[in-house]
């Protein structure tokens, strides 16, 4: 315990230098950019190279030795080799004497962007549900298209007009990863409201700010960088390599309780009207402001954002119809074994015709208390879904099998009541079945009762003899109309012949 609480001291002690080295990189390169200095389009990308590379060891070394999202920190890991990389290699380019955008350094350095959205992608979720990663790249990159529509129109298309063009084009491709990925970021820590998330997309939302700026300055002069993008980028890999190593995955936070509202309700009433806002804006400007010819990178922007919430919407509509059906799932299934519930079999009863004879056939197991006192509700409940499976394998095709509540079952199938009886002793076999499926290594006698009742148009025949006080049908021990049958069963009887648990009828 002492050796884990020091490592622990010792990361935190070390993240926290790598944080100031960061800070130490983006004063220096302010510092130089104040002064005029030339020498900030080397140092500037030497100094973010440092500090990446620094964050990729810390991540690589403490991985193995904190509880963390493997997938979100070798994603990141993976993100900041390729940025470092590209750094180095744009440090000695411009050192050499190159400086035209874009460099090869840039071209491998862009990489990075979509690498750190992968990793988001696949950060783990303690409510993950069908698609969400899906939907949350979606929602992203609709917000990435609409604002990246807004940046370009206003920002970068009045500094790319001339022969720049394919210069733009790049710088716009680069823009809507940024800003994709900083949007990401963004709605991820919002689902997941975890403190760890909230620190990588604080770094994140500084790369993308300091890509944003960079490619700003470029379009300008072609080949100055500006130094307040690069500060940027010297801040921004410590806290993301921070909040990757803190991030917990699933399994590591089972005490912690599953909030009331679904987290994608949050990412849902955060994009809808921002996608929309965003776009309409945008458009609207093209519209009003769009007196020259409207450019093809703003073409391309809108219809890419438009199909981007085309494809959100389906998605959408897709999870509400999953949500209709985990609803009804849940209003007429019963949550421990599946089967339907009572107010289903309600319906049917309602409904059957009024002419065509049913049978309403109620299985109680009895001495169900006393196993559950014996063994405990967790081995009772493996009991009810042994027997609700096993009852459900019984019945016939075209028949109901509920679950009333509590140890009681009923299966409502067509016929009269002497092809009932046939089918009372099959689940009364099917349960001396289930017996044997608990797997208990101590013999326990398990019993089932049977009653059946002929049913037209909903309501008990009562034949010549039968006392006519019939009480409901649907509740286990009516007598109108009733033959019943009685069952026992020994776990670890399997059924055999000659073995306990042969049906005989007791009505």
């Amino acid at each position: 315990m002492s050796t884990d609480r020091a490592i622990r001291t010792a990361a935190s002690v070390w993240l926290s230098t790598l944080i100031g080295i960061g800070v130490a990189g983006a004063v220096v390169t302010a510092g130089l950019g104040l002064r005029g200095s030339s020498a900030v389009t080397w140092a500037a990308p030497t100094f973010s190279a440092i500090v990446a590379v620094l964050s990729t060891g810390t991540v690589l070394l403490l991985r193995g030795r904190r509880h963390t999202a493997t997938g979100l920190s070798a994603g990141i890991a993976a993100a900041m080799v390729v940025w470092a990389a590209g750094q180095v290699l744009t440090a000695l380019t411009v050192r050499s004497g190159d400086s035209a955008f874009p460099l090869i350094g840039d071209l491998l350095t862009f990489p990075a962007l979509p690498l750190a959205t992968l990793a988001l992608l696949a950060v783990p979720s303690r409510h993950r549900q069908r698609d969400t990663a899906l939907r949350l790249g979606v929602d992203a990159t609709a917000l990435g298209f609409a604002s990246a529509l807004l940046m370009w129109w206003f920002a970068y298309r009045p500094r790319a007009d001339g022969p720049a063009s394919a210069q733009g084009a790049l710088v716009a491709v680069v823009a809507v990863a940024a800003i994709t990925l900083a949007y990401l970021a963004l709605l991820t820590a919002i689902r997941d409201l975890d403190i760890a998330l909230i620190g990588v997309a604080a770094g994140i939302g500084l790369l993308s700010l300091g890509t944003l700026l960079t490619m700003y300055q470029v379009l300008g002069t072609g080949h100055q960088r500006g130094w307040l993008g690069a500060a940027l980028l010297c801040l921004a890999w410590p806290p993301i390599a921070a909040g990757a190593l803190n991030h917990r995955g699933p399994g590591e936070d089972d005490d912690l309780l599953v909030p009331a509202v679904d987290p994608d309700a949050r990412v849902v009433a955060v994009t809808t009207t921002a996608s929309l806002v965003l776009l309409s804006v945008g458009l609207v400007a093209i519209l009003v402001m769009g007196a020259r010819k409207v450019d093809s990178v703003s073409l391309l922007l809108v219809l890419s954002s438009v199909i981007t919430f085309w494809l959100r919407e389906l998605l959408n509509a897709r999870q509400r119809a999953d949500l209709l059906r985990r609803v009804y799932d849940e209003a007429t299934a019963d949550p421990l074994t599946g089967l339907a519930n009572r107010r289903v079999l309600t319906a049917r009863l309602a409904a059957l015709p009024p002419y065509e004879a049913w049978s309403l056939l109620v299985v109680d197991l009895d001495g169900f208390k006393d196993f559950n006192d014996l063994f405990g509700h967790p081995a009772g409940d493996r009991l009810l879904r042994a027997t609700a499976h096993r009852l459900r394998s019984a019945a016939p095709p075209g028949a109901t099998v509920s679950r009333l509540g509590g140890d009681e079952f009923a299966v409502l199938a067509p016929g009269e009541r002497s092809q009932g009886m046939q089918i009372g002793h099959r689940l009364v076999a099917a349960v001396r079945l289930c017996a044997g499926d608990m797997q208990l290594s101590t013999r326990i006698p398990v019993s089932a009762s049977v009653g059946v009742a002929e049913l037209r148009g909903g309501r008990p025949t009562v034949p010549a003899g039968v006392n006519r006080t019939v009480p409901d049908p649907a509740r286990a021990g009516g007598t109108g109309g009733r033959v019943g049958f009685k069952g026992v069963g020994n776990a670890g009887d399997t059924g055999s012949p000659g073995g306990a648990g042969d049906a005989r009828s007791t009505g």
